[in-house]
């Protein structure tokens, strides 16, 4: 039997005991979380989607393993391209309007005063995965002895990669850890 209209969404909403409002948004978190429900490859590492807390039409944005401050995310295309110049020009916007946007996430939520934006683009620049992504790295007064210490320690980070030696100085974190602070930030930006 056919139903007619959107007969068959009151019904729905009915039996939910659903206003037309919460059932809209209902809707809306069902529709905005199935686009978490795909495969996301940062180079040649395949992401956990439960470590993914933003996606727009070309980009997306992934907590990091071993952040090298508080609140340190990742921002990158879609589709995988080693250079900065190698982005269509959509891209390269929807790249920046995603870190703008998830900068601002993380200043009001981590009561941040500024944030470095970096991109090591090119293997002599320190990229080692090779995949153009943002480093959105939140920062506070005094969070190291020499401001200028963070592009160091984004060095040394991408050495260790390089090697494959994760035990340096900073503590992976675990998957359960990654995953709070993706659902966290999800909710923030209404992901």
């Amino acid at each position: 039997r056919r139903v007619h209209g959107d007969s068959h969404l009151v019904l729905l909403m009915f039996r939910l005991g659903l206003s037309s409002s919460r059932f809209h948004s209902f809707s809306q978190q069902r529709m905005q979380s199935s686009k978490f429900l795909q495969n996301f490859t940062f180079g040649h590492i395949s992401l956990d989607p439960s470590q993914v807390f933003y996606v727009s039409d070309h980009s997306y944005a992934s907590v990091n393993l071993k952040p090298i401050v508080k609140g340190h995310v990742l921002v990158m295309p879609k589709r995988k391209v080693e250079r900065v110049r190698d982005l269509t020009p959509e891209e390269i916007s929807d790249l920046w309007i995603s870190a703008q946007r998830i900068g601002k996430m993380l200043e009001s939520h981590l009561s941040c005063p500024s944030l470095t934006f970096a991109i090591q683009d090119g293997e002599a620049a320190g990229q080692t995965v090779k995949h153009v992504h943002v480093h959105v790295l939140p920062r506070h007064f005094g969070d190291f002895e020499k401001n200028d210490e963070i592009y160091e320690k984004l060095e040394a980070q991408s050495k260790a990669v390089k090697k494959m030696n994760l035990d340096d100085n900073r503590k992976a974190r675990t998957a359960q850890e990654m995953e709070e602070d993706a659902l966290c930030f999800r909710k923030l930006l209404n992901q």
